[in-house]
Formats: structure tokens, sequence, C-alpha cells
């Protein structure tokens, strides 16, 4: 993992770019946009913007830290740290198992497995989180429900069109949310959202509808299709 995870790598800059360029070419023309207030909800946006900027598309921007992305990966790092450290806890015996045959040979692969089993896991509150400062799963997932209320509260017009620029989490939410998914299933949903991909919602007065998921029609090259 890079040392430092809420920044986007060079190929996170292209896909924004490519992003930006598909939405200025296709003329979406956005009444409002709203955006976690992550250094990567911020970069992603900015560097998206600029194509609709330069044709005149219109681009009003609201920052909403409610829009943030869970903190699954401090979870998981604070797992991994103590099962380093030695800690023979029981809650701790299914994910030493998962990574003791891969964990000299494939870093990347360990982490990954990690990251799946830990998070669904304390997505199904299987873990005691109190020793950390961390916000947990369910509330998480209320913050995220509660974003998407007020969003559609201050959006209720017909034929609005919102555009949300946040993380894999909060999409899953999304998902969850229109599909009324468990915790569980929400959390798979976060694990598969690529990078830079598109989810539409239908949205009015007591509906909240998936339209599409995942979709990335504007990233024609496979280098650029990655998983966030």
């Amino acid at each position: 993992m890079k040392a430092n995870y809420d920044q986007l790598s060079d190929l996170g800059k292209e896909q924004s770019a490519i992003l930006g360029d598909y939405l200025a070419e296709i003329g979406l023309k956005f009444d409002k946009i709203y955006r976690g207030d992550l250094r990567r909800h911020r970069e992603t946006e900015e560097i998206a913007s600029t194509a609709s900027r330069k044709v005149g598309l219109p681009w009003e921007v609201e920052v909403m830290p409610s829009l943030n992305e869970h903190q699954g990966p401090k979870v998981v790092k604070w797992l991994l740290s103590r099962i380093e450290a030695g800690d023979e806890a029981e809650e701790l015996n299914e994910l030493r198992s998962l990574l003791d045959p891969i964990k000299a040979t494939a870093p990347k692969k360990q982490y990954l497995a990690a990251f799946e089993h830990a998070t669904l896991a304390w997505a199904k509150s299987s873990f005691d989180t109190s020793a950390i400062e961390v916000e947990d799963w369910k509330p998480f997932r209320t913050r995220i429900n509660t974003a998407l209320e007020e969003i559609m509260a201050a959006n209720q017009a017909s034929g609005k069109t919102i555009g949300v620029f946040t993380s894999g989490g909060p999409v899953g939410v999304g998902i969850g949310k229109a599909l009324q998914l468990s915790d569980e299933q929400t959390m798979r949903m976060n694990w598969i959202v690529q990078n830079s991909s598109i989810s539409e919602f239908l949205f009015s007065k007591g509906r909240f509808s998936l339209k599409t998921f995942n979709t990335i029609p504007h990233l024609k090259e496979k280098r650029f299709i990655t998983l966030v």
C-alpha cells in the first residue's frame, strides 16, 4: 500500500481526467456536485471538472464530509499489528490461519485477503474495536444513508441531475440502500467498485432506485481498469 492512501496515484489522476473528458463529451449537465472532503475526493473532482468547465458546462460543488470513506483500512491495520505482536485472542484465529500460508511469498495478496476477511467480519460486528479510535461499520452506514437523504431532500425538483464524488464504501452503501441489502452484502459490493466507475440512481420522494452500477464506458484500455 502507498504510504499515504488519501491521495491519487498517477494512474488515478489519469483515470479522473479520462472520466472528466467523457462527462464533457456526452454533455452531462449537473445541477449540483457533492463530494467528501478527503484529499482523493477533491483531487478526483477537480481533475474531472476540467473538461466540463472548458466547454462551459455547469459545475457547482458542495463539500460534504459525511460522504467520506469508512475506516476499514485502520481496522485491518490494527488487527494485523495484533497478529504480528503475537496476540493469541480467539477472535483473530480465522484471520491468522488465512494469512499464514501466504505471508512470506505474496504480501499484496496477503493484504487483500486480510482486508476482505477483516472488513466482512467488521461489518458483522465480529470484532470489538473499542481499543482504537474508529467509526464502526454500522454508524458509517447510517452516516452515508443520512447524507444521501440530505442530498435528495435538497434536490427534490423533478429532472435534476446530481453528481457525487466519493469512495467505494459509500457507493456500496448506496447500492445497499437501493436494493435493501444486509451489512454483509453491502460490504461485498464495496469490494468490487472500480476506480472512477459510474453508478447511477434514480430518486424522488420516497424512492431511491439503482439504474446502473460500476460502469466504466470511459476506460477503453485494460491498464486503466483497477479496483478501489
